[in-house]
């Protein structure tokens, strides 16, 4: 269940009776926030997300906040063990390019969620749908480390 309170906050109540704490980020909390809000000259996120700050983590997104929240509730009832946020594998690592004065970069995916379910490592990312970049990944994920990421 999750209700939302007159300054802007939302509070979800899980069945086992613990709750966390919503915060939507993205709106000003009253009139007097309003012009800064407006006059801010923050990019907007290229797919409309609005960040969320849930249990004081910020979010980049809704759905990541929920997926966090869903995933909570499965450690509280003991259905996953482990649960870690954003954690990184090294898909290249750095080279230097003959010509060029400085290395470049190792190639990096960060994962959105990692957790135990039966035994075995799940690997989360969550998105709204597999753009070309998150197949990309996928793949050398699987041809790199051998792990499935799966899409939440």
């Amino acid at each position: 269940m999750t209700h939302t309170s007159p300054n802007g906050r939302g509070v979800y109540t899980a069945p086992n009776g613990q709750t966390f704490n919503i915060v939507n980020s993205s709106r000003p909390r009253n009139d007097a926030d309003a012009p800064a809000f407006r006059a801010s000259t923050k990019k907007p996120h290229k797919y409309n997300a609005r960040s969320v700050v849930i249990d004081g983590i910020r979010f980049p997104s809704k759905r990541e906040g929920d997926r966090w929240l869903a995933l909570k509730l499965r450690v509280v009832l003991g259905e996953i063990t482990e649960l870690e946020r954003q954690v990184s594998y090294q898909l290249a690592p750095s080279v230097k390019i003959l010509g060029e004065k400085r290395a470049r970069p190792a190639l990096r995916f960060t994962a959105d969620f990692r957790y135990v379910e039966g035994g075995k490592t799940v690997v989360e990312d969550s998105k709204g749908f597999a753009d070309t970049a998150f197949r990309m990944r996928q793949h050398l994920m699987k041809s790199v480390h051998g792990v499935d990421v799966v899409l939440s």
